[in-house]
């Protein structure tokens, strides 16, 4: 049996063909890999992409969250970089920045159109709680049919596009999820436990706890250096106590 490779052309780092005039060179200067990353079992994208995916949908509902709560006109002032003179009672509120109104209308648009309903944007003046929960269902429904779209060329390399890509040169003023992320990141709560990691060949103290994004979600806990992976649902919140202790904040 043939394995599939992943369909956005992902390669493995540092492994290269015969061929490759890196072949065997461990500086890598020029190839950074020409190894096709095997797709993921039923699926047309490797585990890779398929975690940057999960991870950026994840995000999208806070970022849009954010976008909107700085939308707010009544809040716009603070990026008005120029100043106005008389009271602040006589001045009419500061134009809202047209990325904020862009960016937060493209990202829910792609995430309703790939959850399968009705392409629109958000509501003129829609507060920040609405349109997270309005992304939130989006999400779940992206989520929830991932296996599906993942083992669709079509739709999976489209999903891919509008999520974990930036946009194309001949686009660069479109939104994707991961452009808007990476302009409005959110505080990320995660933090590295004070403990060392429980696994026998490892003991290192590299422990990031990552507290869930969306209620009632695990609490997952995983080793920087080994890959060492659970969460609050295993072994009925062991973990939650063992590394309950805070070394620092996780970058």
């Amino acid at each position: 049996m043939i394995e599939r490779v992943c369909v956005r052309g992902c390669t493995v780092r540092g492994v290269h063909f015969a061929a490759c005039p890196n072949f065997g060179d461990v500086d890598e200067d020029g190839c950074r890999g020409c190894v096709p990353t095997v797709a993921r079992n039923g699926a047309l994208i490797c585990d890779r992409c398929r975690k940057r995916l999960l991870t950026l949908l994840e995000a999208a509902p806070d970022v849009i969250a954010l976008i909107r709560s700085q939308a707010d006109p009544l809040k716009a002032a603070v990026y008005d970089q120029e100043m106005v003179s008389g009271s602040a009672s006589d001045a009419a509120p500061a134009p809202v920045r047209a990325d904020l109104i862009d960016a937060s209308d493209d990202m829910i648009r792609i995430l309703r159109r790939w959850s399968g309903v009705r392409i629109v944007g958000l509501e003129p003046g829609e507060q920040s709680d609405a349109a997270h929960g309005h992304a939130l269902d989006a999400v779940d429904a992206i989520v929830g049919m991932l296996d599906v779209l993942a083992n669709d060329k079509a739709m999976i390399l489209g999903l891919c596009a509008d999520v974990i890509d930036m946009p194309p040169e001949e686009h660069k003023d479109a939104w994707t999820i991961l452009r808007a992320v990476r302009r409005w990141p959110v505080e990320d709560t995660a933090f590295w436990a004070a403990q060392p990691c429980p696994e026998v060949a490892c003991g290192l103290r590299a422990v990031k706890v990552i507290p869930p994004k969306r209620e009632g979600a695990p609490t997952r806990y995983r080793c920087a250096k080994c890959g060492w992976e659970k969460h609050d649902d295993d072994d009925d919140g062991l973990w939650a106590v063992a590394f309950s202790k805070k070394e620092g904040k996780a970058a």
